[in-house]
């Protein structure tokens, strides 16, 4: 007791003595039974530690990316280095650009923050699927016209989900926009959902033709920040967010969140939502 007091988890509880009174081998029981709680919660806590710090300095360089950026154009255009209209307008396009990237990555921050302390109310219905992914496709394609968007579904009936009409379109959206920034390069992009049904859950598959993801990237994709790129360039546009929302939504509908990806033949994201 001592030991553990002093932080010693490493040493074990001796068993006593058959002669032992049964109080005192119970008593003993719970002290080893509290001395591994501790070492869980010890090394829970030491694994929260690290990813609060790993995030903290993922926000760091997200933020301060876009900030240099802007901060270097402003001094520009005070110090009079862009001197003709033409320069002044490409600098301020940039400017705008830039703090428009901060603010999407700053109310994602927010969004991922909420969704991780649950302090987002989830309004769920029942809701037809395949209309809803119809819905989506259609604005999707008014926005970009440089994708092509299909719909397919095994099931000749509508599936049914319960959930958070709002969410789940945050959902799709990342998905396609996901897409459509690691889209290959002189190839027309291509993006085929397609439903179908297990006993108990709907599946959804989005399956594009882009880039496609390296098998040893595959397992953390869904990390919060994380590109895969050492040097975790940014031009992409995408703030290394949106899968780690994707995830956290889905799961708070009870369901889950796969991804298949082979390098340069694209990738799909195999979403599981419980039938209604």
């Amino acid at each position: 007791m001592s030991e553990i007091r002093n932080g010693h988890l490493e040493v074990s509880v001796t068993n006593p003595m058959k002669q032992t009174a049964m109080e005192v081998k119970q008593l003993t029981d719970d002290f080893e039974k509290m001395r591994g709680a501790l070492i869980h919660s010890t090394e829970e806590q030491v694994k929260l530690e690290e990813n609060r710090k790993t995030l903290v300095a993922s926000i760091s360089h997200d933020l301060k990316t876009p900030i240099t950026s802007i901060i270097g154009y402003v001094e520009g255009l005070l110090d009079g280095v862009a001197t003709i209209p033409e320069k002044r307008d490409k600098y301020l396009q940039t400017i705008r650009t830039k703090a428009l990237s901060l603010n999407d990555l700053i109310e994602e921050l927010f969004l991922y923050s909420k969704l991780d302390a649950a302090a987002i109310p989830f309004n769920f219905e029942r809701i037809n699927l395949n209309e809803f992914l119809k819905h989506i496709i259609e604005e999707f394609q008014i926005q970009a016209t440089e994708i092509s968007l299909q719909l397919s579904s095994q099931e000749l009936k509508a599936s049914y989900v319960m959930a958070d009409r709002i969410q789940l379109n945050r959902v799709f959206i990342n998905l396609i926009e996901n897409s459509l920034k690691f889209k290959v390069k002189d190839r027309p992009l291509s993006v085929q959902l397609g439903i179908s049904e297990t006993a108990d859950m709907v599946e959804v598959r989005v399956s594009d033709n882009g880039q496609g993801i390296s098998a040893e990237q595959l397992p953390f994709v869904f990390n919060h920040f994380y590109r895969g790129e050492v040097s975790r360039p940014t031009d992409t546009g995408g703030s290394a967010l949106g899968l780690a929302i994707v995830k956290q939504i889905i799961e708070m509908h009870e369901g889950s969140v796969m991804i298949e990806s082979q390098i340069y033949q694209g990738t799909t994201v195999v979403v599981l939502l419980k039938k209604a």
